[in-house]
């Protein structure tokens, strides 16, 4: 995590074989601010059915700035998700994705999943949103690797950062 809080990293990923174009750098670690990765996720009050760590900064490094216990209540406000390698996909056949047109062989980085098939991507130097899960127009190549950092303030309107996302539940609306 402390990668993280260093200075951004500019990297080119080398395109995946029979990929036509080359995309521009992409500035790492990207931080997608007031993401909600998966389909139905809010921010909202919420149950804790874990005892969890809540930190001052979004780096497990930071100090602790409460502890939340199983049974109490938080209210998660927002987030961000942090990628660190972005997914990559490939196109099967011509396509549109984020609005611009993908060739056969075209590739896509994959930052954050939002839900429904759906994620934001990067396509020549583009941020969108694509429908990229889609197995008859992509191929994931490799999926991202990404934190994602809530939010929280207590019941004592103390606020704080966790990226331990499952130690509190309700932020799906969908159920």
């Amino acid at each position: 995590m402390k990668n993280l809080t260093v200075a951004i990293t500019i990297l080119v990923f080398a395109a995946p074989v029979g990929a036509r174009d080359r995309s521009p750098a992409l500035r790492l670690p990207y931080h997608d601010y007031g993401a909600c990765p998966f389909e139905c996720c809010v921010y909202r009050r919420c149950a804790v059915v874990k005892d969890t760590i809540v930190h001052a900064s979004r780096s497990e490094s930071s100090h602790i700035a409460f502890r939340l216990r199983k049974g109490e209540h938080v209210q998660a406000i927002t987030g961000v998700v942090i990628t660190t390698e972005p997914g990559v996909a490939v196109a099967l056949r011509p396509t549109v994705a984020g609005g611009r047109r993908v060739p056969t062989g075209g590739w896509i980085l994959i930052l954050t999943n939002l839900g429904e098939g759906y994620a934001k991507v990067s396509y020549r130097g583009r941020v969108a949103e694509a429908q990229v899960y889609d197995e008859s127009a992509f191929k994931i190549e490799r999926q991202a690797k990404s934190v994602w950092w809530v939010k929280l303030r207590d019941r004592h309107e103390r606020i704080g950062w966790s990226n331990e996302v499952d130690d509190y539940g309700d932020n799906d609306a969908c159920g």
